[in-house]
């Protein structure tokens, strides 16, 4: 039997045991350099039933976190959105985005468990993407980027699937989910 015959039933009780996945430095095919990007295994999908759609958030949007300026950001936002990869993937896929004062209170914003590499009070900037994004060796559907000390982790919150496999991953959603919203990005 191959690794590659064992790499979704693997992938499979990762996921669904609520483990993370690190990748170590890995050749991104998207940008043909090494890119030392982390990725976890997803947390939840919030699907409109019966569709591929996300359900209308109606979180509220915390005051206390500055909207991003695409066009503008500050110095830190810069950073965060250059090893997030957002000139990569593309602006229009990022859908939120904020500077979270502590890391172990991205979970108020993200549908995510408890991950070791977030229980910190390091200040963290998150983003949020929508839509499909290779990221190393898989597909993630809205995944979203923690930036801790320079360094990018990217989650999958949504349906996951290793890049040419057709078996797709979509883990139980975690209670209690988020309260609060991230802002917007701005152009």
């Amino acid at each position: 039997m191959s690794l590659r015959s064992l790499a979704v039933p693997l992938v499979l009780l990762v996921v669904l045991a609520g483990c993370r996945v690190v990748e170590g430095p890995v050749r991104d095919v998207e940008a043909g350099a090494e890119t030392q990007q982390k990725s976890a295994a997803p947390a939840a999908a919030v699907l409109a039933p019966g569709t591929s759609a996300p359900v209308p958030d109606a979180r509220p949007v915390d005051p206390g976190i500055a909207a991003v300026s695409l066009s503008n950001p500050t110095a830190e936002a810069a950073q965060a959105l250059e090893v997030c990869r957002v000139a990569d993937y593309g602006a229009d896929k990022v859908a939120a985005m904020g500077h979270v004062d502590r890391a172990r209170e991205v979970t108020h914003y993200v549908r995510l468990g408890q991950h070791p590499e977030l229980q910190t009070d390091k200040p963290a900037f998150v983003v949020e993407f929508r839509g499909e994004l290779p990221v190393a060796r898989w597909i993630m559907t809205d995944p979203t980027c923690i930036v801790i000390d320079g360094e990018a982790l990217f989650f999958g919150t949504g349906p996951v699937r290793l890049v040419g496999e057709e078996v797709q991953v979509t883990p139980q959603p975690i209670e209690p989910g988020p309260d609060r919203a991230l802002p917007p990005v701005q152009p």
